[in-house]
């Protein structure tokens, strides 16, 4: 059985690093001259995470996430109107800040 600390714990750390993911993506999108409101950015973050995590789970290594991050790019395409070169440039920009961000933050590992 897992222990109450380490749910709540695990709880905490998905949305701090959710609202964090919301408030890098807002920030790349702008850098790229792209409008969006912040639930759009959150929408983009919960989205990401989900489809991350399902095709990391179904199809392990590489080739998962390989296939969630082109579909992570789909999403930001969608819902941002822009096209896949302007979703990829994004993407690399929201991972060079979440990048500095975690060469910031304190590392935190609960378990």
């Amino acid at each position: 059985m897992v222990p109450l600390l380490y749910v709540v714990g695990d709880a905490i750390l998905f949305i701090v690093g959710l609202i964090i993911t919301t408030i890098i993506i807002y920030a790349a999108i702008h850098i790229m001259g792209e409008k969006g409101g912040w639930g759009k950015a959150f929408l983009a973050a919960i989205i990401g995470f989900i489809v991350y995590y399902i095709f990391h789970t179904l199809i392990s290594g590489l080739l998962g996430a390989l296939i969630g991050f082109i579909v992570w790019l789909y999403v930001i395409k969608v819902l941002y109107r822009v096209g896949w070169v302007r979703a990829f440039i994004t993407a690399v920009i929201v991972a060079i800040l979440i990048f500095i961000v975690g060469l910031i933050l304190p590392v935190v590992h609960v378990g």
